[in-house]
């Protein structure tokens, strides 16, 4: 019995940590991408989406979000470059 008490004690403080790195993760990818939607200049634009894609793929590797879903974010960054 004890050691479900402190197993499930463990898997809690896991769960906690997990949703704060998934959480930064997730709104880091969304500024980035606001960013580079708001640049002025397509140099700046092209930089910011850089940046942007970047760390998509590096939150991929870390299993936040599905490559799939990176996929599409990256997509519809790029099809941004076409305003300027």
């Amino acid at each position: 019995m004890a050691k479900r008490i402190k197993a499930g004690i463990k898997d809690a403080k896991q769960n906690i940590k997990r949703r704060e790195q998934n959480r930064y993760y997730k709104t880091r990818i969304k500024n980035l991408i606001k960013e580079a939607t708001d640049a002025q200049n397509k140099e700046d634009f092209l930089e910011k989406a850089k940046k942007a894609i970047s760390f998509i793929d590096h939150a991929v590797s870390k299993g936040v979000i599905h490559k799939n879903t990176a996929a599409r974010k990256k997509s519809n960054l790029m099809k941004e470059a076409s305003r300027f």
